[in-house]
């Protein structure tokens, strides 16, 4: 649990950050670079499970989304971090076994970038 909770208090301050200076992107390509190596690299340089690591992340993102984004989408929001981020862990695992973590990381970057793409209807991407 300590690293999942590391990693998505590290996620946040460096994600304000980098949306200062690529707000466009920030969302839909820089955060998932930054949390997916985050999770990963501060549950392995502990001696922790990679899988609990991004599920507690995703606690902590939807517990953040419940109480920050709009009403309607709440509930649901907060319910799908906590489900997509431990597939997230769950497939960078999987994939570790058979690439190489540095690999697994990078594959499951682009998978969440993708998929923060779908769930903004494209924002920010392609104008």
């Amino acid at each position: 649990m300590i690293a999942g909770t590391m990693a998505a208090g590290a996620a946040y301050v460096i994600n304000i950050v980098i949306s200062r200076f690529t707000p466009r992107y920030s969302v839909t390509l820089a955060a998932p670079f930054i949390e997916e190596f985050l999770k990963t690299y501060i549950a392995i340089s502990i001696g922790t499970d990679v899988v609990l690591s991004h599920t507690v992340f995703g606690v902590a993102e939807g517990i953040y989304d419940y109480f920050n984004a709009g009403k309607k989408v709440n509930a649901r929001s907060a319910a799908l971090s906590v489900v997509t981020h431990g597939i997230f862990g769950y497939i960078t695992l999987k994939l570790s076994t058979s690439a190489g973590i540095i690999y697994a990381v990078i594959m499951v970057a682009f998978i969440h970038s993708l998929w923060n793409i779908i769930m903004m209807g494209g924002k920010n991407i392609a104008d």
